[in-house]
């Protein structure tokens, strides 16, 4: 078990946001393949084309569940450490700065004065 953890809630945040970005573009990509019929003038490039986005359709539907799950979970995460960092700093006291006195420096004495 971890004795310690940490985290920095911005890259988080900025990791979920870009997953969700990937996400955001793999479902675009149901429109750029529409846009593909009778524009490569080869019906068997376009029939590849049709059958490759088909036979990946499971792949891109689990891919795009799995997106928006670590998206999530990294969310929660930037979310729960900032609670958690704030019910600390509300729980515990702030304790005034401890007073410094400089003390007098110390003086060499070298043998007996002459």
């Amino acid at each position: 078990m971890a004795s310690s953890f940490s985290c920095d809630p911005r890259v988080a945040r900025q990791v979920s946001d870009e997953l969700a970005g990937i996400r955001r573009d793999m479902d675009a990509t149901d429109q750029v393949f529409g846009g593909f019929a009778g524009a490569t003038g080869s019906d068997r490039v376009e029939q590849a084309l049709e059958g490759f986005y088909a036979d990946s359709s499971d792949s891109r539907k689990k891919l795009g569940e799995l997106l928006d799950r670590g998206s999530g979970l990294l969310r929660g995460l930037a979310e729960g450490t900032q609670a958690v960092d704030r019910s600390l700093a509300d729980a515990l006291p702030v304790m005034p700065p401890a007073t410094v006195v400089p003390r007098a420096p110390e003086t060499a004495t070298t043998g007996s004065p002459q």
